[in-house]
């Protein structure tokens, strides 16, 4: 996947690159560490053919991998740089300590570069031929073709055969994957995007056809031709498209992660599209593949194809004739397997992976006899891995050069892979007392607001929201695309991904009606083709959120009240001062929820609505309000002080799946102390509430502070909020996009006085 605008991968990295992250950086058994002298040594588990080399030019490069493991964390990390002859550098290590020797990392679309050359080892057996039409070898692959001309080898093989990015079924949105021979056969119910040869896009069901002619043309499964074919003869021992019984526990642990979300677990299905996506490889084995590469074909002990037929590989198959102009100056293109551009001057010849939970990265400089290769387990982490890359290519060329080493990049702001990145960008706008805001957006045409949500999977959720009177969508966790409706209607069921888009030149077509859904009611879309159901949170907009407690109300409060809170949390630095918010005169308005029965468990737990916080907490609140009411606006306080027993019966009485919503009494809460307060934003005017995301005390993914979805004026609102609020020295709960807790809380008692108490002693 390594085309601008086309892949998951290449989107991600270099100047064209879209923001991600990675960590932890790892020293592994498997591979030599950074040493401090430039004799050569070979490690018991490097590859018989290497000789392992450390150079004391490397030891920044260490460094720095190691600072950059403070700032974020992934599961396994590694890098080596290789010569024909040597690998120079290798190092990896896991969370819990070094890389295990035979460990695994998922490859993604590295897949593609051993599949091309298993289809031109049979080019040159004279079994395949590049330029004849596929159906030659597929009759029955037949997907829809408006435009004329028959799809090549050639074409499928460099992207250029005008098939969609995914096939209908077995794409990596599909967790019960088919067969090769089903996943191809699914595209003939789609229609090509551009004529046969026309021009580029990115095609992962494209080199899954190819796999499929590789696996006719050898009576093979295509898991045995390319494993025999091409990884053991490139001395790839570790290395699999197809995991073996036993050996599944040698796959490292990938992450998932978003700009919303902390990292979590990836799935680790295989794919019906193998050939562009299946490889599972060792750090060793990639290493070795790069060294094999730059030794050339098979006459050198190289990649095992002929010289000429790597070298059409690594040609720019563009419809120009071969050349010696540098193809980076033509733009860049795809040969076989490889993107082919250049790297300060010199040719590059790279690929890149993106699946669920790893990252990978091969980049060769085949006219200086250079590689390096970077696995990550976490998804989408490449714009790290390019600069590791870079500096790699630097720093052996500086020492080849005779030239001092130069500098790695400063990590000292080293972004993390999570909401992490937004936080900072609030922190920063804090920092500078940034009282403006944007406009606001008007609200969402009813049309549109019955679009927007979440689809798809809990591994891959598509979500569609509005913005500036249009469908936005975000897609696999980071990329965003302003849709255009198609044929320029009113967009209502189909809309056009823009140029540029992972699903340029493709569709997102809603449905209506089925799976529990009303008939008029959306029900789901086919993003690209593929199904993806709409997701349902509850609760619908406007209606309060429930949970069943665990038990009837009255004797859980009865043992709640009952309950000793515990010495540990009434020890602190500051005695407490809580003041009303209702007697400020500041004009704040009150929906004290938990005063009703209009609150996640239904039933009034506060004797009256009133809300306190302590005196510095309230005064910052004061400030708040009266920046926004310079903007028409005003805070609408829903909770402040919340008395400990009141905390212990919101834990005891929550299913415990929900428990990340409410404080442990154990801990004690923000809101014990006074130092926490839930607010939405309303007409200063009238008191009408401002759209937000989610309805307030909402268990589910719209409480976010970072959910990507909703209208325009939702998240505006969301954010004036926020900003308003981290000003004045509040910071968001991750969960609530209405709690805000006040900076230093830590110094305040927790509390079980009641409002009773707090008016007598205020009395007194």
């Amino acid at each position: 996947m390594n085309h601008p605008g086309e892949s998951k991968e290449q989107t991600m990295i270099g100047p064209i690159g879209r923001r991600a992250w990675f960590a932890l950086l790892l020293a592994s058994a498997n591979c030599s560490g950074s040493g401090g002298n430039d004799a050569g040594h070979a490690p018991a588990t490097a590859p018989a053919s290497a000789l392992a080399t450390s150079f004391a030019c490397f030891d920044a490069l260490a460094q720095a991998l190691r600072v950059d493991a403070a700032h974020a964390g992934v599961t396994a990390l590694a890098l080596a740089i290789v010569d024909p002859e040597r690998v120079l550098f290798c190092d990896g290590v896991t969370r819990s300590g070094p890389l295990p020797d035979d460990a695994r990392f998922r490859a993604g679309s590295v897949s593609k570069m051993f599949t091309d050359i298993a289809a031109l080892q049979l080019v040159e057996e004279g079994r395949l031929d590049l330029d004849q039409p596929i159906t030659n070898w597929l009759p029955e692959f037949a997907p829809q073709n408006p435009f004329g001309g028959r799809i090549t080898l050639r074409q499928l093989m460099a992207h250029r055969a005008g098939l969609v990015r995914e096939p209908p079924r077995g794409s990596y949105f599909d967790a019960a994957p088919p067969s090769l021979a089903e996943t191809v056969a699914s595209l003939n119910a789609t229609k090509l995007v551009d004529p046969p040869g026309a021009r580029m896009k990115y095609s992962n069901a494209g080199l899954a056809v190819v796999g499929r002619v590789i696996e006719v043309v050898t009576g093979q499964p295509f898991e045995t031709a390319v494993e025999t074919r091409v990884l053991a003869p490139m001395g790839m021992a570790a290395s699999r498209f197809a995991r073996l019984d036993g050996d599944a526990d040698r796959l490292l642990p990938g992450e998932l992660w978003s700009h919303h979300l902390a990292p979590f677990p990836a799935p680790t299905f295989p794919f019906g599209i193998a050939p562009a996506a299946n490889l599972e490889a060792s750090i060793a084995d990639l290493a070795e593949a790069a060294r094999r590469f730059l030794r050339g074909g098979r006459d050198a002990g190289g990649a095992p194809i002929a010289a000429e037929t790597l070298a059409e590989m690594w040609r720019v198959q563009d419809g120009a004739e071969a050349s010696d102009t540098n193809p980076a100056k033509r733009g860049g293109g795809f040969g076989f397997g490889f993107w082919i551009d250049e790297f300060e001057g010199r040719r590059r010849i790279s690929h890149d992976g993106a699946v669920y939970g790893f990252s990978t990265l091969m980049v060769l400089l085949p006219d200086q006899n250079l590689g390096v290769v970077l696995a990550a387990s976490k998804d989408c982490v490449h714009p790290w891995l390019e600069r590791l890359a870079a500096e790699s290519l630097r720093i052996e060329l500086a020492r080849r050069a005779g030239a001092p080493s130069p500098p790695v990049a400063d990590r000292g702001a080293a972004p993390k892979p999570s909401r992490a990145f937004e936080q900072r960008e609030l922190d920063r706008r804090v920092a500078r007392r940034d009282a403006t805001f944007p406009p606001r957006p008007p609200p969402p045409s009813p049309a549109l607001v019955e679009l927007v949500g979440e689809y798809g999977f809990d591994f891959s959720i598509l979500y569609v929201r509005e913005e500036a009177g249009t469908l936005h969508t975000r897609v696999e966790w980071f990329f965003d695309d302003a849709l255009t409706p198609a044929g320029g209607g009113d967009g209502d069921g189909v809309w056009d991904f823009p140029p540029g888009s992972l699903y340029e030149r493709e569709q997102l077509r809603f449905v209506r009606g089925g799976d529990g859904f009303g008939d008029g009611q959306v029900s789901g879309a086919f993003m690209a083709g593929i199904w993806f159901p709409r997701r349902v949170i509850e609760p619908k907009a406007g209606a309060p959120f429930r949970v069943t407690p665990t038990g009837p109300i009255a004797p859980l409060m009865a043992a709640a009240r009952a309950a000793a809170l515990p010495e540990s949390l009434r020890q602190t630095g500051h005695a407490a001062d809580l003041v009303d918010l209702a007697k400020l005169d500041a004009g704040l308005r009150f929906d004290i929820r938990y005063a009703t029965a209009d609150n996640f468990l239904g039933a009034a737990v506060y004797p009256a609505a009133r809300a306190f916080l302590q005196r510095p907490v309230a005064q910052a609140l004061v400030r708040a309000q009266r920046s926004l009411a310079a903007i028409g606006l005003g805070l609408l306080v829903h909770d402040g002080y919340r008395p400990w027993h009141v905390t212990k019966l919101f834990w005891d009485a929550t299913p415990t799946e929900h428990h990340e919503m409410v404080a442990d009494p154990a801990q004690g809460s923000r809101h014990n102390r006074g130092c926490a307060v839930d607010l939405s934003l309303c007409e200063l005017a009238t008191g009408a509430v401002v759209p937000a995301p989610s309805g307030y005390d909402e268990f589910s993914p719209r409480a976010n502070p970072w959910w990507p979805g909703g209208s325009a004026e939702q998240r505006w609102s969301r954010e004036v909020l926020r900003r308003t609020l981290e000003a004045e020295g509040f910071t968001v709960y991750p969960h609530e996009w209405w709690h805000f807790d006040f900076s230093g809380w830590e110094q305040w008692p927790v509390l079980d006085a009641s409002f009773t108490e707090i008016d007598a002693a205020r009395a007194r």
